[in-house]
């Protein structure tokens, strides 16, 4: 989970049964998937979602590059899908052992103005829905 305040403190969580920890990049970053993180603050490999690690990787590539912030970069950033095997908003396709998968939603969250920002299925099209006066 990842919570944020109006000033700009943000804070990434991963929460595995009574654990709760803390998954902060060294850089100030946060950088969140919808994958189990394990002690080491990275997903968990395993045989069921491979991908999740080079995900990861992928995401923290594209954010070393960022020379700007904006809820229009962030937008193009969670719904990049120029890596062939491990975009960041994955296309629905089936999984021969989960089924359908994909990318159910992004979330943009600008704190100045109140609004967070959604798209379903991953984008491209976001609704903007005011949370604050």
């Amino acid at each position: 989970i990842t919570v944020a305040d109006i000033s700009g403190v943000s804070k990434s969580f991963e929460i595995a049964g009574d654990e709760i920890k803390e998954c902060n990049d060294p850089d100030g970053r946060v950088v969140h998937t919808n994958h189990y993180l394990n002690e080491a603050g990275l997903p968990a490999e395993s045989e069921r979602e491979p991908e999740s690690l080079s995900r990861y990787h992928q995401l923290e590539a594209l954010t070393d590059q960022l020379t700007e912030c904006g809820v229009a970069k962030l937008k193009e950033l969670l719904c990049d899908r120029s890596h062939a095997e491990f975009p960041i908003s994955i296309p629905y396709r089936e999984d021969e052992k989960l089924g359908e998968v994909g990318t159910i939603a992004t979330v943009v969250m600008d704190l100045n103005s109140g609004v967070f920002h959604f798209a379903r299925d991953g984008g491209p099209e976001f609704v903007g829905l005011k949370v604050r006066r």
